[in-house]
């Protein structure tokens, strides 16, 4: 990892989006209750969500992976994720009290659900309260006018409703849409859900969601780069360790692998949406 980059690490948000191709069950603690390991649930909404410990967990372990030694002091597992817990006698280990890390991740919460419908298969659904909190996560990390969905506005739909994002939609059965046990009216088609992770007809939302993810990470790592350096410390004479770093023949090579860290959403603050 560069020093550019360590510097700048901890000042980008980048949306995180997670497709699951087969049922997600991630339990909660024991409850009092004749369901053991109930599905982890928002306490306001109620709605699924995946802790951002657990998504923290997985990400350290993947990158622990690509490394021979990720416990030692300077490397991108300590780096962004700080020292594990244990032995903290070993000197090449640096302590867990030293640095927490530099890699938030929040909860990944609900956006797109499937639903059986009586036609076409399926039907991904959403609400306006989910559009509104995707709205507010993506003015959070500054990444909603970068994606064109910063005038993204909650549509307003009457109770028993449902709006369509396309005028010829595959659930549409005679104005009626059937997901379920349940039975809505179609109410008029409107512009306000067009733009966003929304699937075309009869694909899923996969593409969608790794497009808004590669476009938040291209967001943010644009305003990163126009973002002023920080100052110095006095040993380096006011001038950046880039400038007067010996050249070495891979060292533009070392550079541009240093450059496709971030892209792939490892060494920024993450922020999920699911």
């Amino acid at each position: 990892m560069s020093q550019n980059t360590r510097q700048n690490i901890g000042t980008v948000g980048a949306v995180l989006t997670l497709y699951a191709e087969t049922p997600v069950h991630v339990g909660a603690s024991a409850a009092l209750g004749a369901i053991d390991l109930p599905i982890s649930r928002e306490r306001m909404s109620g709605l699924p969500v995946i802790p951002g410990s657990g998504l923290r967990g997985a990400l350290r372990e993947h990158v622990a992976s690509r490394e021979e030694h990720p416990n030692r002091r300077g490397s991108d597992t300590v780096t962004l994720f700080g020292p594990p817990p244990g032995d903290e006698s070993d000197t090449n280990t640096p302590k867990a009290s030293e640095h927490s890390g530099c890699v938030s991740v929040l909860d990944a919460r609900l956006l797109l659900l499937p639903l059986r419908s009586a036609r076409g298969g399926w039907a991904w659904a959403t609400s306006p309260m989910v559009l509104q909190r995707l709205q507010r996560d993506l003015q959070g990390i500054g990444a909603a006018a970068a994606l064109g969905l910063d005038t993204l506005a909650a549509p307003k739909v009457a109770e028993g409703h449902a709006l369509f994002s396309d005028k010829d939609s595959a659930v549409d059965l005679n104005g009626q849409l059937i997901v379920e046990d349940l039975s809505y009216s179609a109410a008029p088609p409107s512009k306000e859900v067009t733009p966003g992770p929304w699937p075309s007809r009869g694909s899923s939302p996969r593409g969608s969601l790794r497009a808004l993810s590669r476009a938040s990470a291209t967001a943010a790592r644009r305003a990163a780069r126009h973002r002023p350096r920080p100052p110095l410390p006095a040993r380096h004479g006011g001038v950046h360790p880039r400038a007067h770093r010996p050249q070495h023949p891979h060292s533009r090579q070392r550079r541009a692998v240093d450059r496709r860290g971030p892209a792939r959403g490892v060494g920024a603050v993450v922020h999920p949406t699911l």
